[in-house]
C-alpha cells in the first residue's frame, strides 16, 4: 500500500464549509433528517452541479452532525482497492481509531488485499461492534470516480451486514453498480435523483434575492427558472455573471440568450465569471487547476506569485466555487469545484501550449508534500526518468515491508517501451501477481528476470524478492528442486532480518514438503532467532503468518516455541494482530501438548477471537481448528469438533490452506464418530470422504480413509484386514510426525490388544511412550480419546513409563471429574470451563471477579461468555443465569 507515501489532504477527508451564501433548503434538509437515520443507505445521485455536496454539507451544519460523521471525496486516484480502504481507514480514524483497529492492522499485515476483501470488511464490522458506537454516518462523495468492482464488492458486503447503527450515505453524479435490488426490496434504500434535488421556484426567488443588486423582475425570475430546470451550478453562475451587469436590461438581456441550461451553459457561464476577473488573478486561476489540491506552498511553486495565500482568501471570498473544510481563518486547503477545475483545466489546455502546461506539473512535482503525489505530476509532465526513479523508490520501500501496490495507473502512464524495458518496474508487476495468487503467470518473469538482478550488486533486495517469488511459483507447481535452489540462493543473498526470515521460512516449507524434519527444525530455528533478536516488526510478522502448530513436533521441543511466543506477546503486547494471533496459536498448541487442555482451549479461543475481528485468517484458522479439536477429543466434547468441521467445510474448504489440510477435519470428525460407538454413521461418513491423492502428504486423502476403514474392520472383528490397512499407512509417517491424523503404530497397539495379541500390543506401544515422554507431550496420546485407556491400564501393569501414562491418566480423569454439559434446546455441550465460568456468573461475579477466581485474563474470560451465550442461544446475563438454573448448575 501507499500508506506511508500518500499524501491525504484534510479537504478529502472532511466536508467543505458551507458559507454565508449558500441557501438552507430547509425542504430537503427535513426530509435527510427523516431518511439518514432510518435507512442503512441513502444514495443521492444527480448530475455534476446539482448540489450534492453543498446539500448533504448543510444537513451537517444544520444538525450538527460533525462528531457523528465520516466524510471521504473520493477522485481517480482512490480508484484502487488498496487506496480506497487506505482513504477508508484513515477517515474512520479521523473520528476514532477504535473504529478501524482490527481492519487496518489486517490491512497492513497483508500483501494481498484484492483477494481479502470479505475479511477486511469484516475485520470493520467487527471493529464497529467492539467500539459500540453511538448512530454513525459515512458519506461517500464523488462515488462515480470509482470503477474498481472490488471496491463495490466490499461495499456490498458492508451493506449486507450493515449494523443498525451505522448509515451510508452517497452522492454520485449517477447510481453506482452496488448491488441494491435485495435492499430496495427490504425497504433499506432512500433513493434521490436530479428531480428531488432541483430549486423550487420560491427557493430559485430566494437564492437570487440574497443579491440585491439584481433586482430582476418576476418575468425574468420565471424565465430563469424555467430555462434552469433548478440547477444549482447554473444558478449560482448566473447569480455571478449577472452581478457584474449593472443595467437591469443587461440583465434581461442575458436571460433571454439561455434556452436551457447544461454543461456547455455552465461553460459559457463560467467563462463570463472568468473573464470578469483581473488578469493576474485570472491566470492564477488556470495555472493552479493542475492541483487536485490548493495549499499555498503548491500554488506558489506552479505560478510563481509570492502572494498565493492572499489570492486564494480572494478567490474563497468571492465564492469563485473553491472549497473549504473551515471557514476559520487562516484556511490553508482548498480545491475548485469538480465543474468548475474541469473548466478550468479545458481553458488552460486551450489557450497555453503542451510544453506550458507540462511545465506547471513540474513546478508541481517539484513542491508535492509526498511521492506519490510527486509521481502523478511527473507522469503529465512527461518527466519519465523522474517518474520511474520515484516509482522504484516506493516500490522498494515496500518491498522491503514485505507487500507491493504500486498503482497501475502509474504504470500506464508510462511509454510502454519504458515500462516493459525497466527490471523494476517488470518486478513490481511480477509482485503484485504473485500476491493476487496467479503464481503461474508470474514465474516466467520472474524467471526471466532473476539474470539481470542477479548481475547487479547493488540490487540484492530486488534479487531477493524476485527469488522468493520462484520460490514460491516452484513449490506450488510441484518443482521442490527448484524451489531449494532458490531457497538457498536468498540465504546466501538475504542482509536484514526481514530478509533473512524470509529465506528461512522458504527453506522451511521445502524441506517440509521433502520431509526433512532436521532441516526444517533448523530453518524454523535460524528464523525465530533473528525475529526474537531484531524485534522488527516485518521479520515477526512474516514469521507469525508462516508457522503452524505442525512444527512443534521437530526436535526445537515445545520449550523453544514457548519462550519465543512469551517474548514476542511482551514485546508487542495484547495488540490483536497477526503477531499475537501467531503467538496464541503456538502457546496454545505447546499446552495440548503438554495435556493442558483448558489453557490449550483458552489461547486457541483468543487465537480464533483475534481471527474473527480481522475477518478471517485462512491459513491460521485451519491451524487452531486442529488445535482445539484436539483438546476437544480428549475432552469428548464431540459437538464441537462436529462445529469446526461444519464450518470449515460449509465456508472455508475451498481456500488453499483448507484444502491441503481437509484430512485432519475428516479425522476428527470420523473420530468422534468412532468414540461415541456410531458406526453407521462412520460407514456413511467414509463414503462422503472424496478420493483425494496428490504428492504432498496433508492434501493425500487415502490414509486418513485407511485408518477410518480399519476402525470399521475392527468392530466388525476383522481384525487381520484393520492390521493390513494400518500397516500399509506406518511408512507413510515413519519421521514424519503429524498432528490429529492419529499415530499408525498407536493404532496398531490399540488393535493388538483388542485383538487379545497383548505382547505385540506392547511392542509397538513402548517405543511411543518412551519417544512422547522425552518430548513431554502425553497430549498426543490424550487426544485419541479415552478409548485408549485399556491400552494405557496395560502399559501401566507393564511398568512401561508409568509416570508417563498416570499423566495421562490423569487429564482423562480430570475430565471427567468436570463433566461438559449438554444444552437441549440447541444441542450444543458446555465444556467444563464454560460450566464454572456459567456459576460464577450465577454467583453474581463480574468478569473481573471471573478472571481473579480462575486465574485467567479478563479478556479470555470475555470471550469463554461469548460462547456461553452462543451455546445457549441467549443475549444477557440474566437470561443466561435462567438456562444455568434449568440445566441445575446452581
Amino acid at each position: 500500500m501507499l500508506e506511508q507515501q500518500r499524501f491525504l489532504p484534510q479537504t478529502k477527508l472532511h466536508p467543505p464549509d458551507v458559507g454565508k451564501d449558500v441557501l438552507m433548503r430547509n425542504r430537503l434538509l427535513s426530509v435527510l433528517d427523516e431518511h439518514v437515520y432510518t435507512h442503512p443507505l441513502t444514495l443521492i445521485s444527480a448530475p455534476a452541479g446539482a448540489g450534492k455536496t453543498t446539500l448533504l454539507a448543510s444537513w451537517m451544519q444544520r444538525s450538527n452532525a460533525d462528531g457523528h460523521v465520516v466524510w471521504l471525496r473520493l477522485d481517480s486516484e482512490d480508484n484502487e482497492l488498496s487506496t480506497f480502504l487506505f482513504i477508508f481507514l484513515t477517515a474512520l480514524e479521523q473520528l476514532s481509531p477504535r473504529l478501524c483497529r482490527h481492519a487496518r492492522t489486517l490491512l497492513n499485515n497483508i500483501p494481498d488485499p484484492d483477494q481479502r476483501i470479505s475479511q477486511i470488511m469484516g475485520a470493520l464490522l467487527s471493529d464497529w461492534q467492539e467500539a459500540e458506537i453511538q448512530p454513525l454516518v459515512i458519506v461517500f462523495d464523488d462515488l462515480q470516480t470509482i470503477t474498481d468492482p472490488l471496491v463495490y464488492q466490499g461495499l456490498d458486503y458492508l451493506l449486507e451486514n450493515l449494523p443498525p447503527q451505522i448509515h451510508l450515505v452517497v452522492l454520485s453524479r449517477y447510481d453506482p453498480p452496488l448491488a441494491l435490488a435485495r435492499q430496495r426490496a427490504l425497504g433499506r434504500v432512500a433513493h434521490f435523483h436530479l428531480e428531488a434535488l432541483r430549486f423550487t421556484d420560491e427557493e430559485t426567488r430566494l437564492l437570487l434575492e440574497r443579491n440585491p443588486h439584481l433586482n430582476l423582475s418576476i418575468n425574468d425570475l420565471n424565465l430563469l427558472q424555467r430555462y434552469s430546470g433548478g440547477w444549482a451550478a447554473g444558478l449560482r453562475l448566473l447569480s455571478l455573471s449577472l452581478n457584474h451587469l449593472t443595467d437591469p436590461a443587461q440583465h434581461s438581456n442575458l436571460i433571454q440568450r439561455l434556452s436551457r441550461f447544461d454543461r456547455y451553459i455552465f461553460d459559457f457561464l463560467a467563462e463570463e465569471v472568468l473573464d470578469d476577473q483581473q488578469p493576474e488573478l485570472r491566470q492564477f486561476l488556470l495555472e493552479t487547476s493542475i492541483l487536485p489540491e490548493l495549499t499555498p506552498s503548491l500554488c506558489e511553486a506552479v505560478s510563481g506569485r509570492q502572494d498565493s495565500q492572499q489570492l486564494l482568501d480572494e478567490i474563497y471570498r468571492r465564492n469563485l466555487f473553491l472549497t473549504s473544510t473551515s471557514s476559520i481563518p487562516p484556511v490553508t486547503d482548498y480545491r475548485y469545484h469538480d465543474l468548475f477545475a474541469d473548466f478550468l483545466r479545458q481553458k488552460l489546455q486551450r489557450e497555453k501550449s503542451r510544453e506550458y502546461i507540462q511545465e506547471l506539473h513540474r513546478r508541481a512535482a517539484g513542491a508535492s508534500p509526498s511521492a506519490a503525489l510527486a509521481v502523478q505530476h511527473y507522469l503529465a509532465g512527461e518527466l519519465w526518468e523522474a517518474a520511474v526513479t520515484s516509482i522504484i523508490a516506493i516500490g522498494r520501500q515496500q518491498l522491503q515491508q514485505g507487500f507491493i501496490q504500486i498503482p497501475s495507473h502509474w504504470l500506464e502512464a508510462l511509454p510502454a517501451q519504458i515500462r516493459e524495458e525497466d527490471p523494476w518496474l517488470q518486478l513490481f508487476v511480477a509482485v503484485a501477481d504473485i500476491q493476487k495468487g496467479h503464481l503461474m503467470d508470474a514465474l516466467p518473469r520472474l524467471e526471466k528476470l532473476l539474470p539481470v538482478f542477479s548481475a547487479n550488486e547493488d540490487v540484492v533486495d530486488g534479487t531477493i524478492r524476485i527469488l522468493l517469488g520462484l520460490s514460491n511459483a516452484y513449490l506450488a507447481s510441484g518443482n521442490l528442486e527448484q524451489a531449494d535452489v532458490a531457497a538457498k540462493r536468498m540465504s546466501d543473498l538475504a542482509t536484514t532480518p526481514f530478509e533473512k526470515v524470509c529465506a528461512y521460512v522458504s527453506q522451511l516449507w521445502v524441506a517440509y514438503n521433502h520431509h526433512q524434519w532436521s532441516q526444517v527444525d533448523q530453518a524454523i530455528g535460524n528464523a525465530m532467532e533473528i525475529a526474537q533478536t531484531s524485534k522488527e516488526r516485518g521479520a515477526v510478522q512474516m514469521l507469525a503468518q508462516s508457522t503452524n502448530q505442525e512444527l512443534l513436533l521437530g526436535s526445537l521441543g515445545t520449550e523453544a516455541f514457548e519462550q519465543y511466543s512469551l517474548q514476542i506477546l511482551a514485546h508487542f503486547g495484547p495488540e490483536g494482530g497477526i503477531i499475537e494471533a501467531g503467538a496464541r496459536l503456538m502457546l496454545s498448541a505447546v499446552h495440548a501438548l503438554r495435556g493442558e487442555l483448558e489453557a490449550a482451549r483458552e489461547a486457541g479461543l483468543r487465537t480464533k477471537e483475534i481471527s474473527e475481528q480481522l475477518g478471517g485468517l485462512g491459513w491460521q484458522d485451519v491451524s487452531t481448528d486442529v488445535v482445539l479439536m484436539m483438546v476437544a477429543l480428549a475432552q469428548a466434547d464431540y459437538r464441537t469438533i462436529e462445529q469446526y468441521v461444519q464450518d470449515a467445510f460449509s465456508r472455508k474448504v475451498q481456500s488453499a490452506p483448507h484444502l491441503r489440510q481437509q484430512g485432519r477435519y475428516h479425522y476428527a470428525q470420523a473420530r468422534s464418530l468412532w468414540l461415541q460407538g456410531q458406526m453407521n454413521e462412520l460407514r456413511e461418513y467414509l463414503t462422503q470422504i472424496p478420493d483425494i491423492a496428490l504428492p504432498a502428504r496433508d492434501v493425500d486423502l487415502r490414509p486418513v480413509k485407511k485408518i477410518i476403514s480399519s476402525w470399521i474392520a475392527r468392530s466388525e472383528e476383522r481384525f487381520a484386514s484393520a492390521e493390513e490397512l494400518v500397516r500399509a499407512v506406518v511408512p507413510l509417517y515413519e519421521g514424519s510426525p503429524s498432528l490429529l491424523l492419529g499415530h499408525p503404530r498407536l493404532e496398531l497397539a490399540s488393535l493388538y490388544l483388542a485383538w487379545k495379541k497383548p505382547e505385540l500390543a506392547l511392542r509397538e506401544l513402548r517405543p511411543i511412550l518412551d519417544h512422547l515422554e522425552k518430548r513431554n507431550m502425553p497430549g498426543i496420546i490424550a487426544a485419541e480419546g479415552r478409548h485408549l485407556r485399556p491400552l494405557m491400564n496395560l502399559a501401566l501393569k507393564e511398568s512401561l513409563q508409568p509416570d508417563f501414562v498416570r499423566r495421562i491418566l490423569a487429564i482423562w480423569a480430570d475430565q471427567e471429574q468436570a463433566q461438559p454439559v449438554t444444552v437441549p434446546t440447541t444441542g450444543a455441550t458446555l465444556t467444563p470451563r464454560e460450566v464454572e465460568v456459567l456459576r460464577l456468573l450465577a454467583e453474581g461475579a463480574s468478569n473481573q471477579e471471573v478472571a481473579r477466581q480462575l486465574v485467567v485474563s479478563e479478556r479470555t474470560v470475555k470471550s469463554h461468555v461469548t460462547h456461553i451465550f452462543a451455546k445457549l442461544n441467549v443475549s444477557s446475563r440474566t437470561q443466561a443465569i435462567a438456562c444455568a438454573r434449568q440445566l441445575r448448575l446452581m
